[in-house]
């Protein structure tokens, strides 16, 4: 079997193209820290109604990206562990 020599190059053009198309979500999540500090929401309505009261409560948030829904759940009082 014949490995492709232009594998790596192929490999990094298909990441960057991911994150080119990903970057808005990031931006989106940094623009939420901001919020944050601010004392701002930055939880949507349906994820509290649906969660409800998380006073107390253990959280596990897994792929929390950068922290800012573990952070809010916190302010509602949640007992939170995330990974990112």
């Amino acid at each position: 079997m014949t490995e492709n020599p232009h594998a790596h190059i192929e490999a990094e053009d298909g990441n960057r193209r991911l994150w080119d198309e990903i970057a808005p979500v990031h931006m989106n999540a940094y623009r939420e820290v901001g919020l944050l500090r601010e004392g701002h929401e930055v939880l949507d309505e349906i994820e509290l109604r649906e969660v409800g009261e998380v006073r107390g409560k253990t959280l596990l948030h897994l792929q929390c990206h950068i922290g800012t829904d573990s952070l809010a759940w916190a302010r509602h009082g949640a007992i939170v562990t995330d990974l990112p």
